[in-house]
């Protein structure tokens, strides 16, 4: 059961949920059509900008490769916050591979410069200890979103 957890942790459970999800959207953005206005209103809302963020889904990119991309949609595209991967997803405190979070957080934040925001995604890769520690450099990197570092499904893991 642990691995099946770890293998889809994404999604236990979720399939049902996300077919609902996507039928709940269906019908809000009906109901918004037919009422001439977006869903935020009908939610209580204004609609207002939304500031979106670069990602990187992969974890199988080198420090620097990954920085000469981030830097690339952020003076082309205009982004002005990013967010990678760290650890190895469901990786007990295993990197994708030795040294990748240590050597991956400084080289992307420090090419980035301090004017972005810079985000991280650990996908359940750390035990509380190894997240800490993996929390320290990136506060010390100027990286104020650390995502997912352990995982979500142990409570006792979170509630700290």
């Amino acid at each position: 059961m642990a691995r099946i957890e770890e293998r889809e942790h994404k999604f236990p459970g979720s399939y049902r949920c996300r077919a609902l999800a996507g039928l709940d959207t269906a019908l809000w953005d009906l109901h918004g059509k037919l009422a001439g206005k977006p869903v935020v209103e009908l939610l209580g809302g204004k609609p207002r900008r939304l500031r979106a963020y670069a990602s990187s889904m992969r974890r199988d990119i080198s420090p620097d490769d990954e920085a000469a991309r981030l830097v690339q949609l952020r003076d082309e595209q205009g982004f002005d916050a990013f967010k990678w991967r760290v650890a190895a997803e469901c990786g007990h405190d295993v990197d994708e591979w030795p040294g990748r979070t240590e050597a991956i957080v400084p080289r992307v934040a420090r090419a980035l410069g301090s004017d972005v925001a810079k985000l991280v995604d650990a996908n359940s890769g750390f035990s509380p200890p190894r997240a800490i520690e993996v929390g320290r450099l990136l506060e010390s990197e100027g990286i104020s979103h650390f995502e997912e570092p352990c995982p979500y499904w142990k409570l006792e893991q979170t509630g700290r």
